[in-house]
């Protein structure tokens, strides 16, 4: 199949060779993008690379010192060298105390370190200083403009899914290039960057399940020709960038808008959802709850049917 697929983290090469490095044909990034090989496990090339060659690194001294001080004062935090970056990890000190503490610290680096070419950035439970310019949103531009520029058109379906705060960089960036057969998507039901969320990580296997099972079976890139041709079926629903919270109303082709609670309802995705809302002219919220396994057709079934009329240039998934 010619559908680029990458994994964009934040851990370190080690780490996703480890894990990751025997998938034939899996693009990886480490360190959000600091290193990067593109996984052509036949190509005698396909070596990491890295955005920031000769980097200066003087910085990591006078973070570590600031972060040391910290880290004395806050129980149950701790440093962590990462490749090319600094954490100061607090996830094992107290909630309201670490965010505080970490909001000083961020003050503190960002003034000792306007100097230098580096961004201190903020994450759930963690701090992080690293090298300016390397983010997802960077690398997901790196990794489209290469491939857009080998094949000399555009990608014309882009899957995007993250459950980080890092992730919103590549949400926000993917959104700001307004392509129509873009679809970015969190996990779990928060403000984000992306139009549309996943519940859990279940419901993203379940899709990148069927997804695998299509392409094994048909032994073809799944496409936007392929969304258009599938029937409908439950997608994530939109989140309400303008209030911070979820956007309630659900709409699908040929079935009823209705409005439905949060907390009885769940929610799963649809790739022929993906076809509709890329047509769409207005900002949709999609969605419906999900049907029970002895009356619905599954993803495998609804994925098995597509049907073999147009081949485009492929997509690509993050």
């Amino acid at each position: 199949p010619r559908n680029t697929v990458f994994v964009l983290s934040g851990r370190e090469r080690g780490d996703l060779e480890k894990t990751l490095g025997g998938v034939k044909g899996l693009g990886l990034a480490a360190e959000h993008g600091y290193l990067y090989r593109w996984g052509d496990s036949g190509k005698e090339d396909d070596a990491w690379l890295c955005t920031k060659e000769n980097f200066d690194d003087s910085w990591k001294d006078i973070t570590h010192s600031v972060m040391d001080i910290y880290t004395q004062r806050t129980h149950g935090t701790y440093i962590e060298l990462k490749g090319s970056a600094l954490l100061w990890q607090f996830r094992d000190a107290d909630p309201e105390f670490g965010q505080l503490q970490a909001k000083e610290l961020h003050d503190q680096l960002t003034q000792v370190l306007e100097s230098f070419q580096v961004e201190v950035l903020t994450g759930t439970d963690y701090l992080e200083v690293r090298p300016e310019g390397v983010d997802k949103g960077v690398m997901v531009d790196r990794v489209l403009s290469t491939l857009e520029s080998q094949q000399g058109s555009p990608v014309d379906f882009i899957l995007c899914i993250g459950d980080d705060q890092s992730d919103e960089f590549m949400f926000s960036y993917l959104e700001e290039r307004n392509m129509q057969k873009t679809f970015t998507v969190t996990v779990g039901k928060k403000p984000s960057a992306a139009k549309q969320f996943l519940n859990d990580v279940d419901e993203v296997m379940e899709v990148l399940n069927a997804l695998t099972k299509v392409t094994t079976t048909s032994n073809r890139n799944f496409s936007m020709n392929d969304l258009r041709l599938m029937e409908h079926r439950p997608f994530p629903r939109s989140l309400d960038h303008s209030r911070g919270t979820l956007d309630q109303q659900q709409l699908a082709p040929s079935i009823p808008i209705t409005t439905h609670s949060l907390k009885s309802s769940k929610y799963s995705m649809s790739m022929s959802a993906l076809s509709s809302a890329a047509t769409a002219s207005e900002p949709q919220s999609l969605g419906l709850r999900r049907v029970a396994s002895t009356s619905a057709t599954s993803y495998e079934q609804y994925f098995s049917n597509i049907d073999e009329e147009e081949d485009d240039h492929g997509g690509i998934f993050f």
